[in-house]
């Protein structure tokens, strides 16, 4: 009786892990955020681990991370230097 249920939820674990991975194919990655939250908190071994692996997919890439960074530092240089006022002309018209 013990396995059936064991299989039973498995079951459902692995119908609940393809409906999310048909969901980051479609690029509904909030969805698959959500959805793996209970199946990491109560799955088991198997189950958690096709989560983990899911829920990495969504995340961003570090290196992306570090270049936008450096982009947004980039951007925030060049303006202050635009924005730094020239000095005015010099007296006798030089």
């Amino acid at each position: 009786m013990h396995h059936t249920l064991v299989l039973s939820v498995t079951k459902d674990d692995d119908r609940t892990l393809d409906e999310l991975e048909r969901a980051f194919e479609a690029g509904n990655y909030a969805a698959v955020r959500a959805g793996v939250s209970p199946l990491l908190a109560n799955g088991d071994a198997r189950t958690k681990e096709r989560a983990r692996l899911l829920f990495d997919k969504t995340q961003p890439d570090p290196s992306v991370k570090w270049l936008f960074l450096i982009a947004l530092a980039v951007v925030i240089a060049v303006t202050a230097y635009w924005g730094v006022p020239t000095a005015p002309p010099l007296a006798g018209g030089r």
